[in-house]
């Protein structure tokens, strides 16, 4: 694997008039997506707590299993969430009955909303150095003009954008908009 991101490398440092330049600009591009990598691995584990604690406290069967699924399929942003949780909603319906999906869909509808609107703005906004706004702000404009796709891409491609940016003579402004940290 790596050797073909060091030929991608020397690709396009071959394409370029400043190879030096290349090289920075596509090492910084691969830091923001590993950044956002490393965060949504990190939501994944806090949606696993939320939904593990409110299935165990909700006397769901199967708790660890539920939450386990339901937290792997959250990769996917919006539809992952249902998948998941809908596939939760079903299983503990059938083995436990009403009460026990009613607390699965409650929990799934809380956590939802704090990734949404805290986790992602702030853990993979710090990851890849995105200022909140900007990351609710992509996801839903991506969303919104791809689809799923958009919504999954968004974030590592507004990184990835920063990063051409601050790179490129009289782009400057843009990254600064983009940017969580000012410079």
């Amino acid at each position: 694997m790596l050797k073909v991101f060091f030929l991608f490398i020397r690709f396009f440092k071959k394409l370029s008039s400043n190879p030096s330049a290349t090289g920075a600009l596509l090492q910084d591009s691969a830091a923001v997506v590993s950044g956002y990598l490393l965060g949504k691995s990190k939501i994944m584990l806090i949606l696993f707590g939320i939904y593990y604690l409110g299935f165990t406290l909700g006397s769901v069967p199967y708790a660890l299993f539920l939450a386990l699924f339901a937290a792997l399929f959250s990769i996917i942003p919006y539809i992952g969430n249902i998948i998941g949780g809908g596939v939760a909603v079903i299983l503990s319906y059938i083995y436990a009955g009403s009460t026990p999906a009613l607390i699965v869909v409650g929990v799934i509808i809380l956590a939802q909303l704090l990734e949404n609107y805290v986790f992602t703005p702030w853990i993979i906004g710090d990851q890849i150095n995105l200022n909140p706004f900007m990351t609710v702000f992509g996801v839903i404009l991506f969303s919104t003009l791809w689809g799923m796709v958009g919504a999954i891409i968004s974030l590592p491609l507004i990184g990835v954008l920063k990063v051409i940016f601050e790179h490129t003579k009289g782009m400057e402004a843009y990254a600064l908009l983009i940017n969580k940290k000012q410079k």
